[in-house]
């Protein structure tokens, strides 16, 4: 699901399908908000893309969304421990749940290359899988106190065009 509002959007697919489209076969998009929390880090720190894992955005794609500081890992090492706690509390978790209005204020037009890419980026490591866990949005199975029912921003890993919820990652 890529329209927004992506998440009640899956909700309604769901819902109206009668459960003809099982839940595991419908996400909806929150790669765009976990591209754009890599990006900041990057930007911030001067490291590489490739260098930047353990990001993970919670909830959905709007002002209520919260990308994980605890998790993200530069290099291997806790970003926690090498980036500014100050930005990373502040600036960052803002300019993650922002990001997308300030692109279209810049542009004056929407940001749909940026989308198209998370919608490549999403549908890439579902089919192929990933090694570490990305951020996606899936039906809540209770997890993390999201209440059961919910399409909502989880860390997964994927594998053979399946995800598995990461149940233990920190959320402060």
């Amino acid at each position: 699901m890529i329209a927004n509002p992506a998440n009640t959007n899956a909700y309604i697919l769901h819902h109206f399908s009668g459960g003809k489209v099982k839940k595991e076969n419908i996400t909806c998009l929150s790669r765009l908000d976990h591209n754009r929390a890599i990006s900041q880090i990057a930007k911030q720190t001067g490291a590489p893309v490739k260098d930047i894992s353990g990001v993970v955005v919670f909830g959905n794609h709007s002002l209520t969304q919260y990308p994980s500081i605890q998790t993200i890992k530069i290099a291997g090492k806790p970003a926690i421990d090498t980036v500014d706690k100050t930005w990373l509390e502040t600036k960052f978790i803002e300019s993650v749940q922002k990001r997308g209005g300030e692109v279209m204020n810049a542009r004056k037009n929407s940001s749909v290359f940026s989308a198209a890419n998370a919608v490549k980026d999403h549908l890439y490591d579902w089919y192929h899988g990933t090694d570490n866990y990305v951020s996606m949005g899936v039906y809540s199975e209770g997890d993390y106190d999201i209440p059961k029912g919910l399409w909502t921003s989880l860390p997964v890993v994927c594998k053979n065009f399946s995800y598995t919820v990461v149940k233990d990652v920190t959320v402060t």
